[in-house]
């Protein structure tokens, strides 16, 4: 669990980080879903070392590029880690907190090197092709 986001729990913050890399999670149903590695990470006065946050339908058409500084607004919120259908909760199930619903998403400093969302999306796409067994 992020123990530094206990405090925060159902809380609305605000958040600076810097855009380290474009990830991917696997989801329990299958497919994937896009992740951006945030590093630096301030969240009030404090600092983290870092924080994945979902790449959604707002933060995809931004098209960010890696290294690039981002701020927002975002609630902490508790979760139970794993697929809803298969949680026996007869059993310990972890739980974690993470952040969602972002808002007023800004852009404080770009930077011009590094990969933007379309390019690792589409490099994704061809390497998942390519991977395919026929």
């Amino acid at each position: 669990m992020r123990k530094e986001l206990i405090k925060h729990q159902d809380k609305k913050l605000f958040i600076i980080g810097t855009i380290e890399r474009y990830g991917l999670k696997k989801q329990y149903i299958g497919g994937e879903t896009p992740t951006i590695l945030l590093k630096n990470v301030k969240i009030e006065e404090e600092i983290i070392d870092h924080l994945w946050i979902n790449v959604g339908k707002t933060l995809s058409k931004l098209n960010i590029r890696e290294g690039s500084i981002i701020s927002f607004e975002a609630w902490i919120k508790g979760y139970y880690k794993g697929y809803i259908e298969n949680l026996n909760f007869n059993e310990t199930k972890q739980y974690d907190l993470g952040i969602n619903r972002l808002s007023k998403i800004n852009i404080l400093n770009i930077n011009d090197q590094g990969m933007d969302f379309k390019e690792f999306w589409q490099n994704k796409k061809q390497t998942h092709f390519l991977s395919q067994k026929y």
